[in-house]
């Protein structure tokens, strides 16, 4: 992306996240802080979003639901699988 700043719908993207399988989880929005990390070797750093995903207790079979909103909350892209 070079330096041009991120469009602004971009850093205020929201999270909701579930655990389907031996039980279905609605965790709702889960907080979600947008960072620049720097790396080596490369001159702008990375932006990212990152975020705690409660899983205590768990079972290793289920699957995680990651939606990803918009500030509105319109969905604009589902992640699904097994961690």
């Amino acid at each position: 992306m070079g330096d041009e700043p991120l469009p602004e719908w971009l850093q205020t993207l929201r999270v909701r996240i579930k655990w389907v399988g031996s039980e279905f989880r609605d965790l709702g929005e889960v907080p979600s802080n947008l960072e620049q990390q720097p790396r080596p070797g490369l001159r702008t750093p990375v932006t990212r979003y990152r975020l705690e995903i409660p899983a205590q207790d768990v079972p290793i079979t289920d699957s995680l639901e990651v939606q990803i909103l918009s500030a509105s909350g319109n969905q604009l892209g589902c992640i699904s699988g097994h961690i």
